[in-house]
C-alpha cells in the first residue's frame, strides 16, 4: 500500500482540480476514501501532524498542534524539574549529614559523591529557563523536518536490527547545522543548549506521527480490499 504520507498528498487544495473527477490511485483509492481515512485517525497531536505536515504545500504549526504540543512539554517540564528537586534534596540531606557529623566516615563521602553526580547529571537534562521563548520555533523547525525527512536508505524506513545509518529512527534526520540555522541559532549553541530540547519534540511528532499513520493505514487497507 502507498504510504499514508503520500496519499495525503493528493487531498492538497492547491493541486486538487476541479474540471476532472476524483480520481482513482493504489488500489483504486479515491479522494474521499483518504479524507475518510484521515477522518477516523483519532483527534490529537498525530492527526495534526498529518495535516500540518501533509495537507498544504506550507508547513505550519497549527493552533491545535501548539496545544498539543505545550501540554506534553508542560509534563515533561515537571518531570525535569521534579528529578531535579529530588536529586537536590538527596545531596542537601548528605551535605547536613557530614554538618552533624563529628567525623565525616569515608560511606558519607561516598554518598555525598554520588548525590553530586546525581545533582549534576539532572541538572544537565533540564532544558533551559527560557525554553519557552524557543518552543515556537523548535515546534516549526522539528515539523519542517518531519515533513521533509526520508526514509533511511539503510534500513528503508523499518529498522528490524539497529541501524547505524539512522539510529533505529528509521528516517534521516537533519545535520546539526540544519537544525541550528532552522531555529536561528549557531551550531555549537544548538549543540550545547538547545539539542536536547529540539530532539525530544522531533521524537514526540515522529512518535505521534506514526501512531496516526498505523491508524490511517488500518483504515485505508479495509477501503483497498472493499
Amino acid at each position: 500500500m502507498t504510504d499514508a504520507r503520500e496519499l495525503l498528498a493528493r487531498l492538497n487544495a492547491k493541486t486538487v482540480r476541479f474540471d476532472v473527477g476524483a480520481g482513482g490511485g493504489p488500489g483504486g483509492l479515491q479522494n474521499i476514501d483518504i479524507a475518510h481515512a484521515l477522518g477516523l485517525v483519532p483527534a490529537g497531536l498525530g492527526r495534526e501532524v498529518l495535516e500540518c505536515c501533509y495537507l498544504d504545500t506550507e508547513v505550519r504549526a497549527s493552533s491545535k498542534l501548539r496545544l498539543h504540543v505545550l501540554g506534553a512539554v508542560r509534563v515533561e517540564w515537571k518531570r525535569q524539574r521534579d528529578c531535579l528537586a529530588n536529586a537536590q534534596l538527596d545531596l542537601d540531606f548528605n551535605q547536613a549529614m557530614a554538618e552533624f557529623a563529628r567525623t565525616v566516615p569515608a560511606e558519607l563521602r561516598a554518598a555525598i559523591a554520588d548525590a553530586q553526580t546525581a545533582y549534576d547529571a539532572a541538572k544537565a537534562k533540564c532544558w533551559p529557563r527560557d525554553g519557552a521563548a524557543m518552543l515556537g520555533a523548535i515546534t516549526l523547525a522539528a515539523l519542517q523536518e518531519v515533513a521533509g525527512s526520508s526514509a533511511c536508505d539503510a534500513c528503508h524506513g523499518f529498522p528490524m536490527v539497529p541501524c547505524t545509518r539512522c539510529g533505529g529512527t528509521g528516517y534521516v534526520t537533519w545535520s546539526e547545522r540544519t537544525r541550528a540555522n532552522a531555529i536561528g541559532r549557531s551550531k555549537s549553541v544548538y549543540r550545547n543548549i538547545w539539542a536536547g530540547m529540539y530532539g525530544w519534540v522531533v521524537a514526540l511528532l515522529r512518535n505521534a506521527e506514526r501512531d496516526a499513520v498505523e491508524h490511517m493505514n488500518r483504515a485505508l487497507s479495509t477501503r483497498e480490499v472493499a
